[in-house]
């Protein structure tokens, strides 16, 4: 029986993203929740997808550029 992981942990130059399988049961689907600090805040970005293949395609295939771009333009939030 192979092991099932349910998080990552994307090193950045300067942040750590935690990528975390989830289900989302508002909209009763599955889920990936992005979590990171920004400026003394935790931030956690919750994405649905239509099925748990999508949802897994992208936890596994998700990269730092992408991690980057993710903090970024939720920085721009902040000015």
């Amino acid at each position: 029986m192979q092991k099932e992981i349910y998080f990552r942990i994307i090193e950045l130059e300067n942040h750590q993203v935690l990528l975390q399988k989830s289900w989302n049961e508002d909209d009763d689907k599955p889920s990936l929740i992005f979590t990171f600090n920004l400026k003394s805040c935790c931030i956690n970005k919750t994405h649905s997808f239509t099925n748990e293949i999508s949802r897994d395609k992208v936890f596994d295939t998700f990269t730092d550029e992408q991690a980057q771009n993710m903090i970024d333009s939720t920085s721009k939030l902040f000015d």
